[in-house]
């Protein structure tokens, strides 16, 4: 029979004799050490990836302007979830590694613990969001191709944008209504014994986007395939190109999209599946050791380093079709003086892409990001 923990009062906030243990283990654990560093050293390791990436492929011009505005947004949520788990870590390692002759001196408010892993937590949720907008912004794309080709506002993109700043607030504000704010804590968390399970709920609901998002994509797939096949079938005038313009670019964003969107579920989804399986196989672990796991089985360190890797293939696999006009020079709804004269550009973009030969198609058969 387990006794009542005791609790006891420093500064308005109470704690118990057993957190401070626990701190105490923690701060001279050589295993947390070694799993913050590299955590920190994966992320680091991902964001430059990332930063590279993106200098060599510094344009989304060939896209429609909700689409860049979406896209940039994504990778936005990349470099905060990367940087906000960095200092992060980077705080619980200064933290553990100071030498303190009153464990207790390792424990933290229950305002910082939630701030520390809140703003990650907000760029990981952010992300799936982003990705579902996109996915949306797609089905519009598909839905009224020429139309929404011709028009160049952006409320759509930012409306988006916005949700996918609310959605994570909102599942924060969830988590923390009933948090116990005069307690200290010994980790950085935002969920607590009485939000656990509403912490899995929001979790497995996130998930259950992100499958609906990759189903999503893969159906608007083939229906823009199958509007391409009747388009190039049936449509050949000049003024008609538009059409065969928007759907290329569905395609493309798809096949863009799709590939970073699984990783992101497998990183994302093992992390959800491997956490409550711990907790109910550790049963026996002491507190340190499962706290130690806990950031262990957090996978989205890898699709910090995956993300850019995939990027970086997929463009490879349609850079011979990148050789040609300048992008910018080609930039249909940016540039008025070049939509005078779009049914040459469209010629000249199309030659390769549309009229050539059919090759073999795949997900990842193509990409134009600058």
């Amino acid at each position: 029979m387990s006794l009542a923990p005791h609790w006891l009062s420093r500064d308005g906030y109470s704690f118990t004799s057993e957190s401070c243990q626990v701190a105490k283990e923690l701060a001279d654990s050589f295993d947390l050490r070694v799993t913050l560093v590299l955590r920190i050293t994966l992320f680091l390791v991902g964001s430059l990836l990332f930063a590279a990436f993106l200098y060599a492929n510094n344009s989304l011009t060939l896209y429609h302007a909700n689409a860049r505005l979406l896209f940039k947004f994504n990778y936005l949520w990349v470099f905060m979830q990367s940087l906000t788990y960095i200092a992060l870590h980077i705080y619980d390692l200064v933290r553990f590694s100071q030498e303190h002759s009153d464990p207790c001196d390792y424990l933290i408010p229950a305002w910082l613990s939630v701030l520390m892993r809140a703003l990650p937590n907000i760029a990981t949720y952010g992300q799936c969001w982003s990705m579902f907008a996109l996915a949306l912004e797609r089905s519009v794309a598909t839905y009224a191709s020429v139309p929404y080709e011709q028009n160049s506002s952006i409320t759509m993109g930012w409306f988006m944008v916005a949700a996918q700043v609310v959605m994570p607030l909102i599942w924060i504000y969830v988590l923390v209504a009933d948090y116990n704010w005069n307690e200290l804590k010994i980790t950085c968390t935002v969920s607590s014994t009485k939000t656990n399970g509403l912490f899995q709920v929001l979790t497995a609901v996130l998930a259950a986007v992100e499958v609906f998002t990759i189903v999503l994509l893969c159906t608007l797939f083939i229906i823009n395939k199958y509007l391409q096949y009747e388009s190039n079938r049936t449509l050949n005038a000049p003024n008609k190109l538009g059409h065969k313009f928007q759907l290329m670019e569905n395609i493309r964003a798809i096949r863009l999209l799709f590939p970073i969107n699984i990783v992101h579920f497998l990183c994302f989804a093992g992390t959800m599946i491997a956490q409550p399986l711990n907790n109910k196989l550790s049963f026996n672990l002491s507190p340190r050791d499962y706290s130690i796991r806990i950031e262990t089985l957090n996978f989205l360190p890898i699709y910090c380093v995956l993300m850019p890797v995939v990027l970086w293939y997929v463009c490879r696999k349609y850079s011979e079709y990148r050789r040609g006009p300048n992008p910018k020079a080609c930039s249909i709804s940016d540039c008025p003086q070049v939509r005078q004269k779009e049914t040459e550009i469209y010629f000249r973009q199309f030659d390769k892409a549309i009229n050539q030969p059919n090759k073999r198609d795949s997900f990842i058969g193509q990409c134009s990001i600058s």
